[in-house]
């Protein structure tokens, strides 16, 4: 066997390496190594962090799939779920759902303040047409019920709900199966007037 068969074809070789043969394959061997189980080789601990791992990392964050981020980073899905169990590449993805949880959060105050502030224009632009004695008389008066209903459900006098009472069913029906006698079911109604006190 020629050298550059068994030494690699880039970088250099750490040492010298000697071979020698021992004895032949033999039939027996080559089909002890066919049969034998595949062993899987685990994937390689990522030394350092790249780009491509940030970017993959950022992807599996927003809670997509292997298949979906594989998809978008050009790697295969088992490569993605590869890299989902090495430590260092599992604490950056952690990493990066702390943002995306904190954007969130940014997000919705933002929402909600610019909400407050629409409320706000709102009510003070209905404040000043009611103030004003000519634009008064041109809302109509069922508009001015219901904005007096709207304000005091929300401050002082909420409407009160009577929660319904649960009542009891009219008409019960047993159903006791076919009785010995007859091929028919035997069936007892009760209904109120049957009742005794």
């Amino acid at each position: 066997m020629p050298i550059g068969d068994i030494l690699p074809a880039r970088g250099r070789p750490g040492a010298t390496l000697i071979m020698t043969v021992e004895r032949e394959l033999t039939h027996e061997d080559i089909m002890e190594l066919a049969t034998q189980p595949k062993a899987r080789v685990a994937a390689p601990v990522l030394q350092k962090l790249r780009a491509s791992h940030h970017r993959i990392a950022r992807e599996m964050a927003q809670g997509k799939s292997a298949v979906e981020v594989a998809a978008l980073v050009g790697r295969t899905p088992q490569r993605v779920r590869d890299l989902m169990k090495d430590p260092a590449f599992t604490n950056l993805v952690a990493y990066y759902e702390d943002q995306v949880h904190e954007t969130t959060i940014d997000q919705a105050q933002t929402l909600q303040e610019t909400w407050i502030d629409i409320a706000q224009l709102a009510t003070d632009e209905i404040i000043e047409r009611l103030e004003d004695p000519t634009s008064l008389k041109t809302i109509p008066v069922a508009e001015l019920r219901q904005l007096a209903t709207a304000g005091s459900d929300r401050t002082v006098a909420p409407p009160r709900q009577a929660t319904p009472i649960a009542q009891p069913p009219m008409q019960v029906t047993f159903n006791m199966g076919p009785n010995q006698l007859k091929d028919e079911p035997e069936v007892i109604d009760i209904t109120p007037e049957d009742r005794r006190d």
